[in-house]
């Protein structure tokens, strides 16, 4: 099932929650990250962040609902392997199982 998780403050609007079967979720990034280095500085602002306090303010509340689970984020904008899971690191956050974020 594809879900509208929705993205304030970037020029689509969309995020792509996805849940299968067995209850495994994965998020399809859509420009919520338009690169990797987002996770470890959200606060970082892209030309796809039309609403940049609104997209930075996205980005926070998808990292802190979805850190330390087994959800599978997927980078829509990243080149090579472009799937992990996000770990809390220090004070911001890190992808664990992606070679490329």
């Amino acid at each position: 099932m594809l879900v509208d998780e929705g993205s304030k403050g970037q020029l689509s609007d969309i995020i792509g929650k996805l849940t299968f079967r067995q209850g495994q979720q994965a998020i399809v990034t859509g420009d919520f990250i338009h690169h990797p280095c987002q996770f470890t500085h959200p606060q970082w602002a892209s030309s796809a962040d039309s609403d940049k306090v609104a997209a930075i303010a996205t980005r926070l509340r998808i990292l802190a609902e979805h850190v330390d689970t087994l959800t599978l984020i997927i980078g829509t904008h990243f080149a090579g392997a472009t799937a992990g899971t996000i770990v809390k690191d220090g004070g911001t956050y890190r992808s664990k199982g992606g070679k490329s974020f």
